[in-house]
């Protein structure tokens, strides 16, 4: 009776010790899995805790730079440390745990230079809230509405500049015109010539052959001054056809003019609220005309095609003409009669071209030679009173993170938000970039926001690309400004009515007068950007009283005569006038160059191994884990749970972001 009790209790406690293992043993899983869950948090928080310190410090941004080691390796490192108990304070008999680090593998990793460089954006983005920007709302909303004041501004320069260059390709058509016309007028005298020596050698074969004498000299004569009337016919026809071919290039111009005046008078009307327009629109309208004859072109064209057709009548005729004998002296004499009379119809008067005398031109090509010959000098030679104080620091543009080209992205952002992200961005430029105004020390160049705007590897090549874009802006704002003053637009007209008005066509007096306000505007510009760079400010749209450079300076070919060096202190100053340019660059490239300029500086300061494009900004892990069986590894509990000793196998994903 007493065994029977004691194998009794024997089996509850057998059920009660695997149920108690059991329920033992799960909870050691759901606490193996939390702590393999802080582990590998850890493990991530621990690796983007080594940041790169100097980046952050210099540029405010956030970005874990690991130099020669691998991402996983240093994160593995971590796992394996806070896994491995020999690290903590208890014994190693006394875990309970037992967990190995089976597998990692790095599933997503974002650098800087990824999403065309929105993720080296973002981190600015991060960083601007947090710096402290008094006022900058109201003046980044200033700069926006400059932004699109500037891009009228430029397109509208843009289609005129356009124009202007098509009308010096006209003129060079109708020079071209004009010469092929001189070679014509130079062969006038001399088929009256030869048609005379053939008439008097037919009236000296008549004697011959009536006293019976040999005429084979003046056959062979004859033949030759035959043949010269070909050639000359030929050559005729040659110089016409030429004629032809320039008229055709000089009315593809004007076509060109046409069209492109089309254009720009259907986008102005699209366009409001530039006061430009209004003032642009009635004028453009006189150069879409499709009815005029420039310079009687259509006339001489049907010179040319009748003139043409003789050619050929005088080449058939001496072609079938037979030579002169006893029978046919008289039908060679109608023949060359018929060939004398083809040749005196030619009256070359209706091909000549009227010019104008030397002295009317000379004001107005003193004045487009004078712009033309500053349009071909160096940029800085023009707007700086040193040009050899330049910075000369170099750069080698291999390694650097817009080496590799860049690709534009559609952003999925509204208008404002794109805008605000541009205006915080360009802020953050300024703030932490030198200029030539400003520039700022231990840095591989001198004008780093001239080199983000340029992308030059020298400091000269980027501040003459600054310049020029700087000079386009100006431009553009003095265009305006000229257009806006009637007192100037008329003495520019009056220019314009000398230079081209003999033609009596007023389309091509409209064209000179835009040719002749854009050298004004463009003068005065360089005198701009002359001031802009001694630190000085401009206004964007000068009224008459901040306006330098009368018509009569430009005239006198950069004597300056009449300039006035007006003081403008609500204009804007250099670095302002960069904001805005940066504000109408592409946003990918800024980025790019952006980096480029943050890693050679980095280079140089700390670490000549740095390189932007390695820096992490977010990773994700997948980890494997594994576990043996620890209370229902007991013999008696895993017969009594049917179950053979085995390991756990647990899998968690861990994730970090800047």
């Amino acid at each position: 009776m007493r065994g029977s009790i004691t194998i009794f209790m024997s089996l509850i406690f057998t059920v009660i010790l695997s149920l108690f293992c059991t329920l033992i043993e799960s909870g050691r899983i759901m606490a193996m899995e939390a702590k393999l869950t802080g582990i590998t948090r850890m493990g991530m928080d621990s690796a983007f805790a080594g940041y790169a310190s100097p980046l952050f410090e210099d540029y405010g941004v956030l970005f874990l730079w690991t130099g020669d080691r691998d991402f996983s390796e240093i994160v593995e490192e971590y796992i394996s440390w806070n896994l491995d108990m020999d690290k903590g304070v208890l014994p190693r008999n006394t875990d309970l745990y037992r967990m190995k680090l089976q597998s990692l593998e790095l599933t997503e990793i974002k650098r800087a230079t990824d999403d065309s460089g929105g993720i080296f954006a973002g981190q600015v983005k991060e960083y601007m809230k947090y710096a402290a920007l008094e006022g900058a709302a109201d003046e980044l909303m200033n700069q926006a509405e400059l932004l699109g004041q500037g891009t009228g501004l430029i397109n509208i320069c843009k289609k005129i500049k356009e124009i202007g260059e098509v009308f010096e390709k006209t003129e060079e058509k109708i020079s071209g015109v004009r010469e092929a016309l001189d070679k014509i007028q130079n062969i006038r005298g001399n088929p009256e010539e030869a048609l005379s020596g053939m008439k008097d050698l037919l009236e000296v074969m008549e004697v011959r052959i009536a006293g019976g004498e040999d005429i084979a000299v003046q056959l062979d004569d004859y033949r030759q001054r035959a043949a010269q009337l070909v050639a000359m016919a030929d050559d005729c026809t040659q110089k016409l056809k030429e004629v032809e071919e320039k008229i055709d290039e000089y009315e593809d111009s004007m076509s060109e003019i046409r069209e492109k005046a089309v254009r720009m008078e259907k986008e102005l009307q699209e366009e409001d609220g530039q006061e430009a327009n209004s003032l642009l629109q009635e004028e453009v309208r006189s150069l879409t005309g499709q009815g005029e004859d420039y310079y009687g072109m259509s006339s001489k064209r049907e010179t040319v095609e009748r003139y043409l057709e003789k050619m050929d009548t005088i080449r058939e005729i001496l072609a079938n003409a037979r030579m002169p004998d006893m029978d046919n002296l008289e039908s060679c004499q109608d023949e060359l009669e018929i060939v004398r009379k083809t040749f005196q119809d030619f009256t070359f008067g209706e091909l000549q071209m009227e010019t104008v005398s030397e002295g009317s031109h000379e004001e107005g090509e003193s004045l487009l030679a004078y712009v033309k010959r500053m349009r071909e000098e160096g940029i800085l030679g023009l707007v700086l009173e040193n040009p050899g104080e330049v910075s000369g620091e170099r750069i080698a543009g291999e390694n650097l993170p817009s080496a590799g080209g860049t690709t534009e992205v559609e952003e999925t952002k509204s208008l404002i938000n794109k805008a605000v992200d541009r205006l915080v961005y360009s802020r953050y430029l300024t703030d932490h970039f030198g200029t030539y105004a400003h520039p700022k020390e231990e840095t591989a160049l001198r004008y780093e926001l001239e080199y983000i705007l340029g992308g030059g590897t020298t400091d000269k090549e980027n501040l003459a690309a600054a310049a020029d874009k700087l000079l386009l802006i100006r431009e553009g704002c003095n265009m305006l400004s000229l257009l806006k003053d009637k007192t100037k637009r008329d003495e520019a007209y009056q220019m314009a009515t000398i230079l081209a008005g003999f033609t009596g066509m007023p389309a091509l007096v409209t064209i000179t007068w835009f040719v002749i306000l854009g050298a004004w505007a463009y003068a005065e510009s360089i005198l701009d950007v002359k001031s802009l760079l001694k630190g000085e400010k401009i206004t964007v749209i000068k009224n008459e009283d901040q306006w330098n450079l009368s018509l009569e300076g430009v005239i006198s070919a950069g004597s300056q005569k009449g300039a006035v060096n007006s003081v403008q202190e609500n204009g804007m100053d250099y670095e302002q006038y960069l904001q805005i340019m940066l504000l109408m660059q592409s946003s990918q490239q800024q980025y790019f160059r952006t980096m480029d300029v943050i890693q050679i500086n980095l280079c140089k300061r700390y670490n000549p191994d740095f390189r932007i494009n390695e820096c992490i900004c977010s990773a994700e892990i997948s980890t494997g884990f594994s576990a043996r069986q620890l209370f229902i590894s007991l013999p008696v509990v895993q017969k009594m749970l049917g179950k053979k000793e085995g390991e756990y196998q647990i899998h968690v994903t861990g994730k970090y972001k800047y």
